[in-house]
């Protein structure tokens, strides 16, 4: 009986990954995801061809497959009244499309060209969309900040200028 509840739960995740990574662009949009609990890897089944992730190409496709696991494992407890705390941390969206010399900006938008913001918006719109149905809370911590209003909306935080998630003084190492 066990095996037979550890398949099924794999097989709704695998669903529900496949799911969400239509919802979100790239390359593998409506591809067969697949989660590998042995290997703690996704596959992805396209038309004749399985890839592993390790074989998925740019940060992006890869990102984008991080968030539909992530969103299909949290879609998978909440619908099985799991114990599992209603909440995600996700960090740096916008990492793929966020060049290193610019880390000094004081707004990371500005550098991101218009195409990768539409990426990006989409990929916010979709964690939104997810915390709205499914009530879990999302924090992601990045460099942009878009004109957008459901990014403005969401922000609770601006980290800059001094302001920090850990407070300065608390790194104060005593004597």
């Amino acid at each position: 009986e066990g095996n037979d509840r550890l398949d099924s739960a794999i097989f709704e995740i695998n669903r529900y990954m496949t799911n969400i990574g239509s919802l979100i662009g790239n390359e593998y949009r409506g591809a067969t995801l697949r989660f590998n609990l042995k290997g703690l890897t996704v596959n992805i089944n396209t038309r004749g061809d399985n890839r592993d992730y390790n074989r998925v190409g740019s940060d992006l496709n890869r990102l984008h497959i991080h968030i539909a696991l992530y969103l299909a494992l949290h879609q998978y407890f909440v619908e099985s009244n799991s114990p599992i705390p209603r909440f995600l941390i996700i960090d740096q969206v916008d990492r793929p499309f966020y060049p290193d010399d610019a880390k000094q900006l004081k707004n990371a938008a500005e550098v991101i060209k218009d195409p990768d913001r539409v990426i990006i918006l989409e990929i916010i719109q979709a964690l939104h969309d997810f915390c709205n149905e499914f009530g879990i809370q999302i924090i992601v911590l990045q460099h942009a900040n878009f004109d957008d209003d459901v990014y403005q909306n969401a922000i609770i935080e601006n980290w800059r200028d001094g302001e920090a998630l850990v407070p300065v003084d608390w790194l104060a190492v005593s004597s």
